[in-house]
């Protein structure tokens, strides 16, 4: 959700057409893994495996437990995410807004 609050201030400040924004997010992988869960082994190599089945764009959110994870959720984080894709739709090298 915190993405989407980015762009929207971003369509703002920029003056972009909310469709022109949806259509560029529908072009992002929004999937964290680029396999399932399930798939990832259990054990000493699972950190190793969720890192390197992370889509990059997503990857920096990763927080990595023994045999589990979650998404950070925080505004720095937000931040880091919104600056990928910036960078990846428009090709701007900028500070989240």
């Amino acid at each position: 959700m915190a993405v989407f609050a980015r762009a929207f201030l971003y369509c703002k400040q920029e003056d972009m057409d909310f469709d022109v924004m949806a259509a560029k997010l529908a072009t992002i992988n929004w999937h964290l893994l680029a396999c399932e869960r399930g798939d990832l082994p259990l054990g000493p190599t699972f950190a190793m495996e969720l890192q390197k089945n992370a889509q990059p764009i997503w990857a920096h959110l990763l927080v990595i437990g023994e045999n589990r994870y979650r998404v950070s959720s925080s505004s720095t984080d937000a931040d880091a995410a919104w600056g990928k894709i910036l960078r990846n739709l428009f090709g701007e090298n900028r500070q989240a807004a």
